[in-house]
């Protein structure tokens, strides 16, 4: 549910945080303002023996961040769903229809990923512009995008029991578990570590870093893998270009020098 106008002693409101204890675990994300107020999304765990209702949502929430307290002025959306995961038979219609996001696939929303309709509007781009045949989109649009699916499903099953069981042991390596499931998983739900198998679009290029890449301890271009955004210092004259066009004004340097007496 997302409150509007709330009031709270809690001190985490600014950043998603996860509350868990005896009555179950809620997470808290920050929101827009709405009509010039505060707003706050809770999503709780609920009682699934039985039909929930507002009321019993709002009695967890102020149960579960006991000593802390929360009031608000009004709640502005509030829904009660059941985590399931599924996946659609086919990603087109006759390759006239295209499925993309929930459409193709749903899952909780705490593994949300949107990649498929990036992946659908540069395929679709390609093809109106007359750089690519029609048959990549039906070569190749369902194939990836199952294959993230596929992933997708997995890690957010894995995760929402992770959610369920968080806070309701006693031993500090349980507590452990959610942080580290996130910090595993946080490169494939931003979508920076996706990578496509091989089709008629990416090659089937066995990936060694480079000199470079070892030295700043990355990784390197991938094939199947989206570039990451980068920004690029020109020495000449300082401008910095961030690959949208955007230039910023010049950066100034002090070139310096170690002297034979140490000096600087």
């Amino acid at each position: 549910m997302d409150v509007v106008g709330f009031k709270t002693d809690f001190p985490d409101t600014q950043k998603v945080s996860i509350v868990a204890g005896a009555q179950g675990a809620i997470m808290i994300i920050p929101r827009e303002d709405i009509d010039g107020k505060n707003c706050i999304r809770f999503y709780c765990e609920v009682d699934s023996e039985r039909k929930p209702s507002l009321e019993d949502v709002v009695a967890t929430v102020h149960k579960v961040f006991q000593p802390y307290t929360f009031t608000w002025d009004e709640i502005n959306w509030f829904t009660i769903y059941t985590v399931s995961q599924r996946i659609a038979s086919s990603f087109d219609v006759k390759d006239k229809i295209f499925l993309a996001g929930d459409a193709a696939h749903f899952h909780s929303s705490k593994g949300a990923l949107k990649g498929s309709s990036h992946n659908l509007a540069v395929k679709i781009a390609l093809v109106e512009s007359g750089f690519a045949k029609p048959e990549i989109l039906s070569t190749t649009y369902g194939l990836e995008c199952r294959q993230v699916a596929t992933h997708l499903m997995q890690m957010d099953a894995e995760l929402i029991q992770i959610y369920v069981d968080h806070g309701k042991s006693d031993d500090p390596e349980d507590i452990k578990k959610l942080v580290a499931f996130q910090v595993e998983h946080f490169a494939f739900q931003a979508g920076t570590d996706i990578t496509y198998a091989a089709n008629c679009m990416v090659d089937n290029v066995s990936h060694a870093r480079s000199d470079m890449a070892r030295l700043i301890c990355g990784e390197g271009p991938i094939v199947g893998r989206r570039l990451l955004p980068a920004s690029v210092r020109r020495f000449s004259d300082g401008f910095e270009d961030f690959g949208c066009g955007a230039v910023r004004q010049p950066v100034h340097h002090l070139r310096v020098s170690r002297g034979s007496n140490g000096t600087r």
